[in-house]
């Protein structure tokens, strides 16, 4: 498991985990998939669908973390500004 990125809120800290169980059961569908792909099976999902949810679910918490940092750190720059 990844160590989350630093300095998130907690509403952020929420959303990023939710959205790393929602990652492990996509996980599950992948490895049905495959599995199912492999046996002769029918498909529970599309191979290509779940490849673009996953990317889709990614880019998701990249966003959330960069944007969270980003907040603290414009906040940070007005705590430091002082008047002449």
């Amino acid at each position: 498991m990844r160590p989350l990125p630093k300095r998130l809120s907690k509403i952020s800290l929420q959303t990023y985990w939710e959205l790393g169980q929602i990652g492990n059961n996509l996980n599950q569908l992948v490895k049905a998939t495959n599995t199912a792909l492999k046996i002769g099976r029918t498909l529970p999902a599309k191979p290509e669908l779940l490849r673009e949810l996953l990317e889709l679910l990614h880019q998701c918490r990249r966003d959330i973390a960069s944007d969270d940092i980003q907040d603290e750190d414009s906040e940070e720059s007005e705590d430091d500004w002082e008047a002449d």
